[in-house]
């Protein structure tokens, strides 16, 4: 499967990588594949955050692991947060899309 738009959300510097949506409650649904493609070994796992509260963990994810698809409810959400923690390699979004 090819994506024509995606997200690479990779390790850095011994640092678990985190991307910070700014929401404002202005959306409803937060709506993605994520897939890992290249790199590493062992497996990585994704959680997302609405305003503090677990909205979703990934299963852990290494190279050909397959496809996850996502749609999580963030109605009223003011702060997405997206974390990588543990293994090696990166985990992809693939056409993610806010919905209002």
């Amino acid at each position: 499967m090819t994506y024509d738009r995606g997200i690479e959300v990779r390790p850095g510097f011994g640092q678990p990588p985190t991307l910070i949506y700014t929401l404002n409650g202005n959306y409803t649904r937060f709506i993605s594949d994520i897939y890992s493609a290249a790199g590493g070994t062992s497996p990585r796992v994704m959680t997302i955050y609405g305003d503090g509260r677990l909205l979703y963990t990934s299963p852990p994810m290494v190279q050909g692991t397959l496809t996850q698809s996502i749609d999580l409810d963030v109605n009223g959400v003011s702060e997405l947060r997206i974390a990588i923690g543990g293994g090696s390699g990166f985990i992809t979004f693939a056409d993610a899309r806010l919905i209002r």
